[in-house]
């Protein structure tokens, strides 16, 4: 058996009752014979375009183990749910159990971004990338001048006079 993580988006409305959530769950959960190792209820978020009518969805996500051979039922099972209107599945082998129930418990598995030490301190990407060089065209001798469309110096290459 594997571990997987899937993150559910169902619709809001059915999402309001937390039960039903959990009670659709464990129905696709048994269906596919997977084990559940810890459930989440992330947040009801504004989605950034409409999805099967709809503007806000709740998140779900859940950690399970289950047979390969069994996640193709379970696709199927979300596909034909009416409530969930969008799920991604991921398979997370590398996490402890532990590592799981902590991500899922401090609230860290969602909306966290990685610290990254090459935009410590800056608002943007963009700050912390540097601009390209210049070609200058330096080096090339006339036939890979040519190639790229430079002459010498730098200059557009001057027209062959036609013999």
């Amino acid at each position: 058996m594997n571990t997987y993580e899937i993150m559910f988006l169902f619709d809001p409305g059915f999402g309001s009752n937390w039960e039903a959530v959990e009670k659709e769950i464990t129905r696709l959960m048994e269906r596919c014979e997977a084990k559940v190792i810890v459930t989440k209820k992330l947040e009801e978020r504004r989605l950034a375009y409409e999805i099967k009518g709809r503007r806000r969805g709740l998140y779900v996500l859940t950690y399970f183990q289950v047979a390969p051979t069994k996640l193709i039922g379970l696709e199927r099972d979300c596909l034909l749910a009416e409530t969930l209107l969008r799920f991604l599945i991921l398979r997370a082998d590398e996490l402890s159990e532990e590592k799981m129930r902590n991500a899922v418990l401090s609230g860290s598995a969602f909306g966290a971004r990685p610290s990254d030490d090459r935009y410590e301190g800056s608002r943007s990407r963009r700050s912390a990338v540097e601009e390209p060089a210049e070609f200058s065209g330096e080096g090339l001798d006339d036939t890979d001048a040519e190639l790229v469309g430079a002459g010498e110096g730098g200059r557009p290459p001057r027209p062959r006079d036609e013999e």
